[in-house]
């Protein structure tokens, strides 16, 4: 899919699971995808004949499935705000310049008080964070 001018987007899950909200007739599940564009690193200021380089940012977005087979998906949110850091990770190639945040948890519990979700993800490959958000807030990002 094409994004802004020059860019390729891919779509991926994220391997955490979507959860069944009775009260918004849906499943609410969490996603990413991957913002390719390319850049010239030039080698004297001015000269665009330099070295190429392959930029990425990872965006991530709640989505609503239906609650019946074929399980469509409904709506895709605005992207979720989280820190990115620059990746220097071994399996990233030395001419990509990689902005990384990933989640790799996303729980969510009804029957607790608040009923909010909880999300983990790392950040530039070298930390991790933990925060809350609830289904209102969450609800939010597709308005």
């Amino acid at each position: 899919m094409r994004g802004i001018t020059g860019a390729h987007v891919e779509y991926h899950l994220n391997g955490v699971p979507a959860y069944r909200i009775e009260k918004h007739n849906c499943y609410i599940g969490l996603a990413h995808h991957v913002l390719k564009y390319r850049r010239w690193k030039a080698a004297v200021a001015g000269d665009e004949s330099g070295e190429e380089f392959e930029q990425k940012l990872y965006l991530h977005f709640f989505y609503k499935l239906s609650l019946h087979p074929p399980y469509e998906v409904i709506q895709i949110s605005r992207p979720l705000r989280l820190h990115t850091s620059h990746s220097i990770a071994a399996w990233f190639r030395t001419n990509e310049v990689v902005a990384v945040s990933f989640v790799n948890g996303f729980d969510y519990s009804p029957e607790k008080e608040g009923r909010e979700f909880l999300i983990s993800y790392g950040v530039g490959d070298s930390s991790a964070k933990v925060f809350r958000m609830s289904i209102s807030q969450i609800m939010n990002l597709f308005d």
